[in-house]
């Protein structure tokens, strides 16, 4: 079904680029994505606008099929085309940064667990083997993510920066205060010297968001107690909070207090993510053939694949986005840690890490080689799988901690 779709969209393609218009009977709604962009490059207004108020209809999926700017040459259709990709990708950012809600019941080893939350969440773990056997039983309703494991008594562990976090049982007799209601987990903690109270924000989110960097203004966190709200000791300070993979950001702000009891800590901050991740695969690579794959307005081509004795195999690929431009060249960095594997055909994941080189760039677009070792299989028994998030959103992130402790000078 796949491989005729793609030959459709390819007869599409050609229309397009000649700019010829395809009149076809029925209702817009009924009939076949191809078609219907075809028909944004119809010569009745009509005839254009129900297709592009039906293309829409068909939602957010459909953003993995739009064909790219350059390969259509009416400029109706290529207006249309562009228009339909913003606004589907708007709706795709909001949809991408809603926390997740998951629910819990039953009895299931912590591998099974690991399992359920990523079929309900879009968020991938990994389970140590140690621990993977471990069994529990949980009576949870849906609870946001990270409200869900606090209540299951498991924490995330970020060792293996870049890669899928260790969910564990959380030993902490008492973790740190943290809002745990959002996309992301912020937690706090205060030390004093003299008047100034040092507020630390420790924040992270969900497994399925890939953050690049964080922004802070001082003026938007605060202390507050009864009547009291702290001032923060600079305000006009910004701080950027550049991110690794998905490992926790951590930011210390100055903000003048007095001493007393626990405060309430309130702020917000704004994270620039990447979201909306989209597996991408290679198959024959014995053949090591030239081959592009794209979806979501992201092209990934196939190089090269080349094998060596010993079961070391390179394979070089290049992404290119289709909006390039200064937001992307000033935090490219973020594409080394995009999720890459080697999998069997029927999909069996194989456990070896790459070694990635950067080999070139220029304006939305980079090139890499990933080197695998000890592969026990030949070329063509394999896939390589390319996971690259499709779109970079703007996370706004608003948290609240009551009674946070904060020490007196003399504690100190």
């Amino acid at each position: 079904m796949r491989k005729s779709f793609r030959i459709a969209i390819a007869v599409l393609l050609t229309g397009l680029a000649e700019g010829l218009p395809v009149q076809a009977e029925g209702p817009a709604g009924a009939k076949e994505i191809p078609q219907l962009l075809r028909d944004l490059a119809s010569d009745a207004r009509q005839v254009r606008t129900e297709a592009e108020q039906a293309l829409l209809k068909r939602g957010t999926e459909l953003l993995d099929e739009l064909p790219p700017p350059d390969l259509i040459r009416s400029p109706s259709a290529r207006e249309a085309v562009e228009r339909i990709r913003r606004e589907l990708e708007e709706k795709a950012a909001r949809e991408s940064i809603a926390p997740s809600s998951i629910r819990l019941n039953g009895t299931k080893t912590l591998g099974a667990w690991a399992d359920e939350i990523a079929r309900q969440s879009g968020n991938r773990l990994h389970v140590p083997s140690k621990q993977a056997g471990e069994s529990t039983t949980l009576d949870l309703p849906a609870l946001p993510f990270w409200t869900a494991l606090h209540r299951a008594g498991w924490k995330l562990d970020y060792e293996q920066a870049g890669g899928l976090p260790d969910l564990l049982p959380n030993a902490s007799a008492e973790p740190a205060p943290a809002d745990r209601r959002g996309l992301f987990r912020v937690e706090g903690r205060a030390s004093r010297k003299e008047e100034v109270v040092q507020v630390r924000v420790d924040f992270v989110g969900e497994p399925r968001i890939r953050p690049l960097y964080a922004t802070f203004a001082d003026a938007d966190i605060s202390l507050s107690r009864e009547k009291t709200e702290s001032r923060p000791v600079s305000t006009d300070a910004r701080r950027e909070v550049p991110l690794s993979g998905r490992s926790p950001g951590s930011v210390t702000i100055p903000l003048i207090f007095p001493e007393g009891d626990a405060a309430r800590l309130t702020g917000r901050f704004v994270v620039k993510a990447a979201a909306r991740p989209l597996p991408i695969a290679f198959e024959g690579l014995h053949r090591n053939e030239r081959i592009a794959r794209r979806r979501g307005g992201v092209t990934v081509t196939h190089l090269r694949t080349r094998a060596a004795p010993g079961g070391e195999v390179a394979i070089r690929i290049s992404v290119v986005y289709d909006h390039g431009g200064p937001e992307f060249e000033s935090h490219r960095l973020w594409l080394y840690h995009n999720e890459a594997w080697l999998e069997t055909l029927d999909g069996e994941r194989l456990p070896a890490t790459p070694q990635i080189e950067s080999l070139e760039e220029s304006n939305g677009a980079l090139a890499f080689e990933y080197r695998f070792s000890g592969m026990p299989r030949p070329l063509d028994q394999l896939r390589f799988v390319y996971v690259v998030p499709s779109l970079i959103v703007d996370v706004p992130v608003e948290f609240r901690i009551d009674d946070l402790p904060i020490p007196n000078a003399a504690a100190n």
